[in-house]
C-alpha cells in the first residue's frame, strides 16, 4: 500500500518537474557544445602552427657567429632523491668537451635520502681529477627547484648557465654547440631538442616520446622562426645570467618557474633561441623504476598534465594581473602561489607540492626594463 502511495504521488509531481527535466536536458547540450567548440579553437592553434611551419620548410637556418673567446660556463644540477641516475647525469656532465679553467659544475642536491652518498662519491671521484665540480646542499627545500637554482646562482661564477635535470645525458660538445648563438647581445637563452633514451621501453616512453617530438618539432621549431615567444623546457638550456637578473630571476610563484621566467624575459626584451640540431638525450619516464601500481600506461601522464596545466594557469593569473594593471601591481588578487611541504620527504614524482590562496607580489616595473640598446 505504501508502495503504491510513492508511485502515485511521484506521477502527480512529474507535469511540474518536467520542465525542470528539459532545461537541465538543455543546459548539459549546451556545455557540451561549448567544449567541443572549445577544442575546435585548440586543434585551430595547432593548424596555424602547422602551415606557418609548411610555410618555412627548406628556408635555411642561420649559422651563428663563432666566439672569439669561449666564456665562463656554470653547470647546474637541481636534483632530488634521484639514486638511480645521479652518478649517470654528473659522468656525462664532467666529460663536456669544455675548456677546464671556464667551466664550473653545482650538483644542486636537495635530496633526503641515499642520492647524497651517491652524488659526493661520483662529484670526489671527478674533482680528484681536475673537474671544477661542487655539491651544494640547503638546509630546507624553500622553493624546490627554483629555490634550488637561485640558491646555486649566488654562488655561481659563470656568465652563462646551463640547465639539466637528473634524467639527461648531455653530448660532450654540449655548450661548445650552444654558445655561438650567444654571440648576439640580444640573445637570452639557447634551448636545445630533447632526445629520448628508451623510446621503445614500453607504451608509455613510446607516447612521452610522441608528444615531445610534436612539442619540439612543431611548436618551439615554428615560433622560433617566426620570431614568437617560446619558452624554457626547464633542461637541456643554457641561459645568459644577465638575462635572469634583468627578468627578476627565479622565482616559486608558480610551479611552471621555466615557463614563468621565460615569459619574464621575453617581455624585457631578450630573444630565444631553439636549435633542434643540439640534442640532449633524457629518460623522462623509465617504466622499470615505477611502482607496481603506476605501470599501467597513462599513469604518469596526467600527474605530469595536472602539475603543468596548474602552473601554466598561476603564471597566467600573475603575469596577466602585472601587465594589464601596471600602475597598481600589488593589488589584492587571488592566485594560487606554492607553499613548502612540511615534514615531508618524498620522492620527487610521487608527490606535487599544496598550494594555498594568497596575494601574488608582481615585480617591480623596472625589473621588465628592457635591455640597453634591445628592441623587441
Amino acid at each position: 500500500m505504501g508502495a503504491i502511495v510513492v508511485i502515485s504521488s511521484w506521477d502527480a509531481a512529474w507535469p511540474l518537474l518536467a520542465p525542470a527535466a528539459r532545461w537541465a536536458r538543455i543546459a548539459c547540450v549546451g556545455l557540451y557544445a561549448a567544449a567541443q567548440a572549445l577544442l575546435v579553437l585548440y586543434s585551430l592553434h595547432r593548424c596555424l602552427l602547422l602551415w606557418r611551419r609548411w610555410r618555412m620548410r627548406g628556408r635555411p637556418r642561420a649559422t651563428p657567429a663563432p666566439l672569439v673567446a669561449w666564456p665562463r660556463v656554470t653547470v647546474q644540477l637541481p636534483v632530488y632523491n634521484e639514486r638511480r641516475v645521479i652518478e649517470r647525469l654528473i659522468d656525462a656532465v664532467a666529460r663536456l668537451d669544455y675548456p677546464a679553467d671556464r667551466l664550473e659544475i653545482q650538483v644542486l642536491d636537495d635530496s633526503s635520502d641515499e642520492t647524497r652518498t651517491w652524488a659526493a662519491r661520483a662529484a670526489a671521484r671527478h674533482a680528484a681529477r681536475g673537474v671544477d665540480i661542487r655539491v651544494l646542499h640547503r638546509p630546507h627545500r624553500a622553493g624546490y627547484k627554483a629555490g634550488a637554482l637561485a640558491h646555486g646562482m649566488r654562488g655561481a661564477r659563470g656568465e652563462f648557465l646551463a640547465v639539466f635535470d637528473s634524467d639527461f645525458v648531455p653530448a660532450p660538445d654540449f655548450l661548445r654547440r650552444a654558445l655561438p648563438h650567444f654571440a648576439d647581445p640580444g640573445i637570452g637563452m639557447v634551448q636545445a631538442r630533447w632526445g629520448h633514451l628508451n623510446r621503445d621501453a614500453s607504451l608509455l616512453t613510446a607516447a612521452q616520446a610522441v608528444l615531445l617530438d610534436s612539442h619540439f618539432a612543431i611548436e618551439h621549431e615554428t615560433r622560433m622562426r617566426c620570431g614568437l615567444f617560446l619558452n624554457f623546457n626547464g633542461s637541456a638550456g643554457v641561459w645568459r645570467r644577465a638575462c635572469i637578473e634583468a627578468a627578476g630571476g627565479w622565482s616559486h610563484d608558480t610551479l611552471t618557474e621555466d615557463l614563468d621566467l621565460s615569459y619574464r624575459a621575453q617581455l624585457a626584451g631578450w630573444r630565444f633561441v631553439y636549435d633542434d640540431t643540439i640534442e640532449a638525450p633524457a629518460e623522462p619516464a623509465n617504466p622499470d623504476l615505477l611502482p607496481p601500481m603506476l605501470k599501467g600506461f597513462g599513469a604518469v601522464p596526467p600527474l605530469e598534465r595536472r602539475h603543468v596545466g596548474r602552473g601554466r594557469v598561476q603564471h597566467n593569473q600573475l603575469r596577466h594581473w602585472c601587465i594589464l594593471n601596471p600602475a597598481n601591481p600589488n593589488d589584492t588578487i587571488s592566485a594560487v602561489r606554492v607553499t613548502r611541504s612540511e615534514d615531508r620527504s618524498v620522492e620527487s614524482h610521487s608527490q606535487l607540492p599544496r598550494a594555498s590562496i594568497s596575494r601574488p607580489r608582481c615585480r617591480d616595473s623596472r625589473t621588465w626594463a628592457r635591455p640597453a640598446g634591445q628592441t623587441r
